[in-house]
């Protein structure tokens, strides 16, 4: 199940302009390092390259968050070494310091949406209407707590701790 939210997460960054070149998949960034590689990741990869965007991300983030890497499953991991190097090279100038694909880099995140308007109970636009007095803020901005407090460079565990 984790490769499938993965896979889904991978086009929302590919199709939604996290990366510099947006979307990647239809990038000449991307087609020049795929055409560098003689394999995909599987047959799905194959159907086209926002798939193979995404079915690469799956690979980087395997790559970056296992001990070992890619390396350590696929024997044959040069033959598409480029493709998800891409990824990962993407991912880590889209973060502006935290890869996209690594969690708890560091503790600030550079990508959350602005808070948006509330919406009123039955969902519909009232004309000529007052606005509710004392409406809530709806964003997250700032009720956010960090969880990560500390890390030391690649240990994930080290100084690791929650707070609420």
């Amino acid at each position: 199940m984790l490769s499938v939210i993965l896979h889904e997460t991978a086009h929302s960054l590919d199709l939604s302009g996290a990366y510099a070149d947006n979307p990647l998949s239809a990038s000449d960034n991307w087609w020049n390092n795929y055409n560098q590689d003689s394999h995909v990741p599987d047959n799905y990869a194959q159907s086209n390259a926002i798939e193979d965007v995404a079915q690469n991300t799956v690979v980087a983030v395997f790559n970056e968050n296992v001990p070992g890497g890619f390396g350590t499953v696929e024997p044959e991991w040069n033959n598409l070494f480029h493709q998800y190097a891409t990824l990962i090279s993407e991912a880590n100038a889209a973060g502006k310091g935290n890869s996209l694909i690594v969690p708890g880099e560091n503790e600030q995140c550079t990508h959350r949406m602005p808070p948006s308007a509330p919406v009123s109970v039955d969902g519909k636009k009232r004309r000529g209407v007052q606005a509710r007095r004392g409406a809530p803020k709806v964003g997250l901005s700032e009720h956010i707590i960090p969880i990560l407090t500390g890390r030391n460079g690649q240990d994930k565990h080290s100084n690791c701790s929650l707070s609420w």
